[in-house]
Order: structure tokens, then sequence, then C-alpha cells
């Protein structure tokens, strides 16, 4: 009693503190290190929401609580519940949007898991539970992060919830679900095509495709790519390391290329970019050697920290009056790169960050 006394008093505390300093305005407050139960948890005070930080707990078969303090929980951080082997089922909270990198990772014992309506998925949250046979994905999910579910080696069954639009290098790698896929273009989700079993070096992606996650990463064979306007979006390592790939041609339906999309493709010397993309993300583009010109969209208004980091060939590239910001190191190892036709002004070229 004496210990939820103080804890109630010094929470009543900074809830004062940050009432009286408010001015009128929103301000956000993080209070930390509170303890319900098993639980250690912060409650943000501007949206009135939980995260849960630590679990001290053994239950084996563990409900969550929906909210902590009468705040509802919406998510746990990283690592929470990571290496309880005595762990068999989870109910998560009605109001979790985000589940943190590693929140359950090397849980031995676990079986089943309740998602409710969870958002996000992060990287390695479910790595090596090889206990996990089945999974039911709901249609609030969106993300999937790396290696999520990576070595759940007794992981047969996937449902996939209608709007995940997002899944992460490697999110299944390890798994018999992952090798039971036998069809050339394997596509999941709100069409996300999530890995490419085919021998074709020509590719032409299904019109079913919204999304292209890190299906050709390390794929040695393709040599060009043809993308079709159904896709929106090329994630994270779509393309990485496709070291015999010479051209790639999108249709202006893509308005999002991520981080390493084509990274060190070595022989990649043609990109026809989708004039709708605004930001170049990092390393998108870095050690593609080959790559001799590339004209960016009108609308671009980012190159990331090393986009074109180590294209030794490139000589001459086009940049936008929109362009705002050239990160780090973006064109670091460009030896040859000579010309550079910017279409605003001086001014504002001097102004770029």
């Amino acid at each position: 009693m004496k210990r939820v006394g103080i804890i109630g008093i010094v929470f009543a505390i900074i809830l004062c503190f940050t009432a009286c300093h408010s001015s009128g305005d929103d301000v956000e407050t993080v209070v930390t290190g509170l303890i319900a139960g098993n639980y250690t948890y912060s409650i943000n005070s501007s949206n009135q929401s939980v995260v849960i930080t630590e679990y001290s707990g053994s239950d084996q078969e563990l409900v969550i609580p929906d909210a902590l303090n009468e705040i509802p929980v919406v998510a746990i951080d990283n690592e929470v519940f990571m290496d309880h082997k005595e762990l068999r089922s989870i109910s998560l909270p009605k109001k979790l949007e985000s589940i943190g990198d590693n929140a359950f990772s090397n849980c031995s014992s676990l079986v089943q898991v309740d998602f409710k309506n969870a958002k996000k998925i992060g990287d390695g949250a479910f790595s090596n539970c090889t206990s996990l046979d089945k999974i039911v994905f709901p249609d609030s999910l969106e993300t999937i992060g790396w290696n999520a579910f990576n070595q759940c080696a007794a992981l047969k069954t996937i449902t996939f919830g209608k709007n995940i639009c997002d899944i992460g290098q490697d999110a299944f790698g390890g798994t018999p679900w992952l090798y039971a896929q036998k069809e050339a273009f394997v596509i999941v989700g709100n069409g996300i095509l999530l890995d490419y079993n085919g021998e074709d070096v020509e590719i032409t992606i299904p019109d079913s495709v919204f999304t292209i996650a890190s299906a050709f990463s390390g794929n040695t064979h393709i040599q060009s790519v043809i993308i079709p306007k159904s896709v929106t979006r090329i994630c994270s390592n779509a393309f990485q390391d496709c070291i015999s790939l010479t051209s790639v041609s999108m249709e202006n339906s893509v308005t999002f290329i991520g981080t390493n999309a084509f990274s060190r493709c070595s022989h990649l010397m043609k990109v026809e970019l989708s004039k709708n993309i605004e930001a170049i993300s990092e390393q998108a583009f870095m050690m593609c050697t080959s790559l001799k010109e590339l004209s960016l969209p009108d609308k671009a208004k980012e190159i990331g920290f090393q986009a074109f980091y180590g294209c030794k060939d490139l000589e001459s590239i086009y940049i936008p009056k929109a362009l705002k910001t050239i990160d780090k190191e973006a064109f670091n190892g460009c030896e040859k790169l000579l010309k550079i036709r910017y279409e605003g002004k001086e001014k504002d070229w001097k102004k770029m960050d």
C-alpha cells in the first residue's frame, strides 16, 4: 500500500506540474517508471496513452490489460517480453497499436497470439518463437517489421489481413510457411509482393501487386524489371544486391522508394523514375557503380543520406527546382560527376542543406 501511495503522489505532482505550466498550449509530458502489478509503464499526458516498458511476471497464459491506471495501453516497448520462455499464449490490449522491436523474441513456448487491433509489429518482434505454428493477422494490421517472425520453425499457417501494406525483409525467413510457397510471385495481404521464386531474368511485375517488399533482395539472376501502374511503393531492400540487374522501368504511380531499394546493383545502367516520387531515400542507389546518368522527378524535394554514394560512373544528374535538401554524403564517391543541371535559382541552391 505504501509503495502504491507514493507512486500515486508522484504521479499527481507531475500531472499538476504539467497542468500549471501548459499556459493553454498542448504540452507533451511523458511520465516514466510507473508500476502496476507486474508491469512497468509510461504515460503520455498529451494523448493519455500508456506504453508498457517492462514485465516482471511469469504467467503462462497472459492477458495484457486493456488499460493501466484507467488509461489505454497503446504500445509495448522493445524487448519487454523477450526470453520469457514460460509464455504459452498472449492476448493483447484492445487499443494496442504498436508492438516494439524484439518484444516477444525467443519466447520459445509461445503457441498462440491474439493480436486484437494491432497496427504495427516491430523488427524481430516474434523472432525465434519456435513453437508458434499459426497466425491470424487482423485487418487493422498495416506494418510487419524486419525479421518479425524469422526462425519461427513451427510456423506453417498464416492468414493475412487485408490492409497490410509493408512487410520488412526476412519477416518470415526460416519458416515452413515461406518454404511452402511455390508460386513464382508470392503475393500476400493488400497486394504485397513478398518473394519471388521464378527463374526469369526479364521480369514484369503482375498488375495485382501494389507494393514490392524485399522480394528480389540478393537475386543475382534478374536483368531487367518492368513495374506496372498498379505499384505505388518500392520498399526497403526490394532489389538490393541484384548484381545482374541492368535496367528498371516504372510507371508514374510509384510515389515511394525505400532505403537501400537498389543499393549495390552494380550493373544497373538505366533507371526511369516515376514523376511522382518526392524523396530519394537514404542509400537508395548506393554503389550502383554502372549508373551513368539520372533525372530526378520534378516533384523531388529531398535526396537522402548516401543516396548515390559510390556511384563512380555517374556523370550527370538533373535536379529540379523543387528540391530542398541534399543530405550528407549523398554524392560521395561519384568520381565522374561533372555535370549537374539545376532548374532553380542560384540563391535557392545556396540555401540547400
